[in-house]
């Protein structure tokens, strides 16, 4: 049952147990979660590792998680070498 796409594993759900940097942990899980939705929507593997790659580089460089309240835009942090203005859609 491990195996299944959005299996919760017993660990996390069990109140009387606590991660070891749950941070890290929830956040692997959310991009674990997001990699498999890709590949289900069929999108090539080097786009995936790229974008979730993009997003690991960007937690890594902020040192803030999505949950944190710290609002994850292009002006969080300099990675964004693309004027704002210069983009479209």
């Amino acid at each position: 049952m491990d195996g299944v796409p959005g299996f919760v594993p017993r660990v996390l759900r069990d109140p009387d147990v606590s991660l070891f940097r749950a941070d890290d942990r929830v956040f692997e899980a959310m991009v674990d979660g997001w990699r498999s939705q890709m590949l289900a929507r069929g999108l090539a593997v080097d786009t995936i590792k790229a974008r979730t790659g993009v997003v690991g580089r960007f937690q890594a460089f902020t040192g803030d998680y999505p949950w944190t309240g710290v609002r994850w835009t292009s002006k969080t942090s300099s990675l964004s070498s693309a004027p704002e203005a210069g983009r479209s859609g």
